[in-house]
């Protein structure tokens, strides 16, 4: 049993442009790894959740809920890293990035499991005129001087 699943990808034509579809590399060991330790994670949140509420009702004074004021920035932490750590741990099991083609721009899009999406798109004539120093359209080209 490998370790590494070789990855494939398909090119597309749709009716926007080309696409092609990518999908994640499957690291078993870390997928499972990472499956087992969110149970935890997700154990430890929610009983960081059942005491601060048992802290709010049973607080009696101002003073005595402090304590709670510390666990409840600490749960957010928590949470936000947690939803993070979800998302990562979907795309490692059947994830894909989606890149396509549409006029000048280049979509990326990471897609996971449930249909979590990262989308981000860039202008392909920009990227390429700044990393390349093409000229874009529309504008004059620079002449060079020669001595």
């Amino acid at each position: 049993m490998a370790i590494f699943k070789a990855r494939t990808w398909a090119l597309e034509e749709t009716t926007d442009g080309p696409r092609v579809v990518i999908p994640t590399p499957f690291l078993w060991p870390i997928s499972i790894f990472m499956g087992f330790w969110l149970c935890g994670w997700t154990a430890g949140e929610v009983s960081a959740a059942k005491a601060l509420w048992q802290l709010a009702r049973s607080a009696d004074s101002w003073p005595a809920l402090l304590p709670g004021g510390f666990l409840l920035f600490w749960l957010a932490g928590w949470t936000a890293a947690g939803f993070f750590t979800w998302g990562a741990f979907l795309f490692s099991i059947q994830g894909r990035e989606v890149v396509s083609l549409s006029g000048d721009k280049l979509r990326v899009r990471l897609q996971t499991l449930l249909g979590l999406e990262e989308a981000g798109a860039k202008d392909l004539l920009h990227t390429l005129s700044a990393r390349f120093g093409l000229p874009r359209a529309g504008e004059p080209e620079l002449q060079k001087e020669e001595q």
